[in-house]
């Protein structure tokens, strides 16, 4: 699935390297533009404005393929992961674990 919802109701969903945050209320889109190479998968933190999002490999650099996990509001990278997949990252995903 790529396509998600900030707390604030925007919507946050990718196309080829790019990370789109939409506005609707404002009719503004804002990009994360640090992957370079299509993104495949995408995930919102449930609890915050936080995303991540993995990206398929570069042709020629199959072990060098990013995770990024960054800012839905500023686009300000919080973290690089890279150099333990090969050719595509299929699935990010945040997950609750509740105590009672």
């Amino acid at each position: 699935m790529n396509l998600k919802y900030t707390s604030d109701g925007r919507v946050v969903y990718h196309a080829a390297a790019l990370g789109i945050v939409l506005d609707k209320k404002n009719n503004t889109q804002t990009f994360f533009e640090k992957h370079d190479e299509d993104i495949v998968c995408l995930d919102i933190h449930p609890g915050r404005n936080i995303c991540a999002s993995g990206q398929m490999a570069k042709t020629g650099k199959a072990k060098i393929i990013d995770i990024y996990v960054w800012e839905c509001d500023t686009k300000k990278v919080i973290a690089n992961i890279k150099g333990f997949h090969l050719r595509a990252i299929r699935f990010v995903s945040y997950y609750i674990i509740y105590t009672y």
